[in-house]
């Protein structure tokens, strides 16, 4: 995942774990991955740039990190 400090009050990403993406819809930013190192950008890279249509996975993030507690 992106360092956290990069994710810090975001409420969601959209996922896109096959090109090892994500976006953060609320500050348009994109990260990924190169190499070892994680990148960020209002664009991706034109090789990267293919994986947006191949769909995703929305992600709601709490403060902590951890899932919401749905326990009654």
């Amino acid at each position: 995942m992106a360092p956290r400090s990069w994710l810090a009050g975001q409420a969601s990403l959209h996922l896109l774990p096959r090109g090892e993406i994500c976006c953060a819809p609320e500050s348009r930013l994109w990260f990924w991955l190169d190499g070892d190192d994680w990148r960020s950008g209002v664009r991706l890279p034109p090789e990267s740039q293919t994986y947006i249509r191949t769909g995703g996975v929305d992600v709601e993030l709490t403060p902590t990190g951890r899932m919401p507690n749905t326990a009654m």
